[in-house]
């Protein structure tokens, strides 16, 4: 049975959306790519890969997520950031006091201007280096 991956998204970013698709269809993930609060909850997911715009105070529904993880629900969890580590650390501290693994790094990815004619698109090296961080994580869990 092939493990149970899905991609969930915090952003309005285009260039951010467009890397969680690809890294859905990469990935072979069973559901297509949410937003969070997901349409569908999280039950006994192997890993969950969060694509999202870091900032100082995430919405509610984002908080919420987060206090609410457990083993029950995703037993793993990797982000892919647009933000700093200083926006990133109290999202990551919060992960670490639930019992979900939290998969380090994060993998920081420039998500552009969140303007539509000012967005900015998915480099080729960009996307690479994500495939290979997914891979990477995939492979350590199997």
């Amino acid at each position: 049975m092939a493990m149970k991956i899905r991609v969930l998204t915090v952003t309005k970013k285009a260039k951010m959306k467009d890397l969680a698709d690809k890294i859905s269809k990469k990935a072979d993930c069973y559901k297509p790519v949410d937003i969070i609060p997901p349409a569908y909850t999280c039950d006994r997911e192997r890993l969950v890969i969060v694509v999202l715009t870091a900032a100082k105070m995430m919405s509610d529904d984002f908080r919420r997520f987060i206090q609410d993880l457990s083993r029950e629900k995703i037993q793993n969890i990797a982000f892919i950031a647009d933000g700093s580590e200083d926006t990133m650390a109290p999202i990551l501290d919060s992960v670490k006091q639930s019992d979900t693994n939290l998969i380090e790094p994060v993998l920081y990815i420039d998500g552009g201007s969140s303007l539509p004619f000012f967005g900015a698109k998915l480099k080729p090296e960009e996307e690479q280096e994500a495939f290979a961080w997914c891979e990477k994580i995939i492979e350590n869990l199997k």
